[in-house]
């Protein structure tokens, strides 16, 4: 199966973190990190990475195994002291009544497929104002799919504290804009973090320049037996060769 061409993200004229100094300078101009306080990613390519994921049987098993490999056997919690009344753990009740409610044993693989296709996955925390921790009716974890944040600079990072701060996103052709403000929270999950880049790296990124060579050797190995292995044509006359 052909999955075609990909585009590796991280453009030259995108902004990057330094690692050691934390200080932000654009490839080609010098920026530093006390004129601009938010940071700014480019995402836009990273919907070819689900392009591939869907497409290919290879990379979808390989995620798959990875995540099932990594969360296959659902969510547990422990917890080395009871209380010596009941023999019970409030914490691990309030934990455990968490999970259930919130179904993680669901979502969390869910969040990782997308961390192990995109290299990232942000998820969307509302506590209404008040509400304590044990009331998860008024709570809600949304995960925010990365390849709906298509928009060059989607994501904005806080320069200090190292946050989303905002995340815009195109559901069903309309763009939707989440911020983290008040009761509402951006919660980033991320894979082999790179520096201070909030994105991580995708788990299939680096096979995607062997795949599309692949494919491309494919195509030319098929057209080569399609044109020298078909069948050699058999000329026949109804008059004696002699005579031809």
């Amino acid at each position: 199966m052909k999955i075609g061409n990909y585009h590796i993200p991280f453009t030259k004229n995108e902004a990057v973190l330094e690692a050691d100094t934390s200080k932000m300078f654009s490839r080609g101009r010098g920026l530093t990190s006390e004129k601009i306080k938010y940071v700014k990613y480019n995402t836009a390519n990273i919907a070819d990475y689900y392009s591939a994921y869907l497409d290919d049987d290879k990379i979808r098993g390989m995620v798959d195994d990875l995540i099932d490999g990594g969360f296959g056997n659902g969510i547990y919690t422990t917890v080395d002291q009871l209380t010596p009344i009941k023999q019970a753990s409030k914490t691990k009740e309030l934990v455990d009544s968490f999970n259930k409610h919130f179904e993680l044993d669901a979502l969390i693989p869910n969040i990782e497929r997308n961390v192990a296709i995109a290299g990232f996955c942000p998820v969307e925390v509302i506590l209404q104002k008040g509400t304590k921790w044990d009331d998860f009716s008024k709570m809600s974890l949304t995960i925010i799919r990365p390849d709906t944040i298509v928009k060059r600079n989607g994501l904005t990072v806080d320069r200090k504290t190292r946050q989303i701060v905002k995340v815009v996103q195109i559901v069903n052709g309309k763009e939707n804009i989440i911020t983290a403000s008040g009761n509402t929270k951006i919660v980033n999950y991320n894979y082999a973090q790179l520096g201070n880049d909030v994105r991580g790296v995708s788990f299939i990124r680096g096979i995607l320049n062997l795949l599309t060579t692949l494919n491309s050797a494919t195509s030319s190995v098929n057209a080569i037996l399609k044109r020298y292995i078909s069948p050699i044509g058999v000329w026949r006359s109804r008059k004696p060769t002699e005579l031809i």
